[in-house]
């Protein structure tokens, strides 16, 4: 256990009759307060349980603190559910007399004992900072019937005093919190409170990095993807791959087909005299087109203008060409 310089109850002793004056009983007051404050605070609430004078002692920086308990808990007990004699047992081992809350005295109130019995004890402890005596004394029954005095001719504000009453209510779901205690205490004294300050400081906190995991969730970029609309004579389903992209010049694709269905298509193939046979319609020949590229290549000026492919040419480029045209253009390309 570390030491500690002074414990509260010498330092009153000290003062004698002359007592404390109202700024020094806040200095204690509230120093005592955020210290109970971290204990009611953390995330399973710890009664203190033997709040007291002897056991608020003095740091090496001058604020007083309440020392280390074995009587400290985190359990809530209720006489009804874990029985009077075992609450009672309790009681008698880990409190003192003249600080314990009606609720510890009455075990047929049906109230739980829970950090609300620190705020009883704690204003206590005010009343014998001001008045150098316990509100009760030793007496059960005056702490059952809260019946206790305060003087109406005091140093002390009426501020005070009130806080004195604020913590003496013998209905422990009236009673205030700790925070409520701090809250009066230090505008008392001037001050602002530092629970207060520390649950905004948390909640700005828990903004940020709820902000930060929102950011994090949504990417940064999001990707552009570029449509581009291409219509041809071939469903989307039914389109073939492309085998072969060269960079032909002068050969454009015709208008897209009338019919329906692209599939078997077949081009006209001319008599000798140029003509189109009808009764020949359904004989095609198939080529493929391959680009031979030379020094001999024809400029565009003197190449004669190829005629556009009939209509329902497909998109691997297979054409349906006639014989006798190919004889024309056999330096430039071979048919096969």
């Amino acid at each position: 256990m570390p030491q500690h310089k002074n414990q509260l109850s010498a330092v009153v002793k000290g003062r004698g009759q002359a007592g404390f004056s109202e700024y020094e009983v806040l200095k204690i007051f509230c120093d005592v307060c955020e210290s109970l404050a971290e204990l009611h605070c953390c995330p399973a609430p710890v009664i203190y349980r033997d709040l007291k004078m002897e056991n608020v002692v003095q740091n090496d920086m001058g604020r007083f603190i309440l020392a280390e308990s074995n009587a400290a808990t985190t359990r809530f007990l209720n006489p009804a559910a874990h029985g009077k004699k075992a609450v009672e047992e309790e009681i008698q081992k880990n409190t003192t007399q003249g600080y314990r809350a009606p609720e510890m005295i009455d075990l047929n109130s049906g109230h739980s004992i829970t950090t609300k019995s620190d705020i009883w004890a704690l204003g206590c402890l005010l009343y014998r900072l001001c008045f150098g005596s316990l509100p009760f004394g030793e007496s059960s029954k005056a702490i059952v019937n809260c019946q206790y005095n305060i003087p109406e001719k005091c140093k002390y504000s009426s501020e005070l005093c009130q806080l004195i009453r604020f913590m003496l209510e013998t209905d422990p779901e009236k009673r205030p919190s700790i925070y409520q205690v701090c809250e009066v205490a230090f505008k008392i004294s001037g001050k602002d409170n530092p629970l207060r300050i520390a649950l905004e400081r948390q909640k700005i906190n828990s903004d940020y990095n709820n902000e930060r995991k929102h950011h994090q969730t949504v990417p940064s970029t999001v990707p552009i993807v570029s449509s581009i609309s291409v219509s041809t004579s071939v469903a989307p389903r039914s389109r073939p791959k492309g085998q072969h992209s060269g960079t032909g010049s002068g050969f454009s694709l015709g208008p897209p087909p009338q019919s329906s269905s692209p599939k078997n298509v077949a081009s006209p193939v001319p008599d000798a005299d140029g003509r189109q046979s009808s009764d020949r319609h359904n004989v095609s020949i198939t080529t493929t087109f391959v680009a031979n590229f030379s020094g001999n290549f024809p400029t565009a000026t003197s190449a004669k203008q190829i005629a556009k492919s009939p209509a329902g040419l497909s998109m691997d480029l297979q054409l349906q060409t006639v014989i006798g045209d190919t004889q024309r253009c056999g330096n430039e390309a071979s048919f096969r």
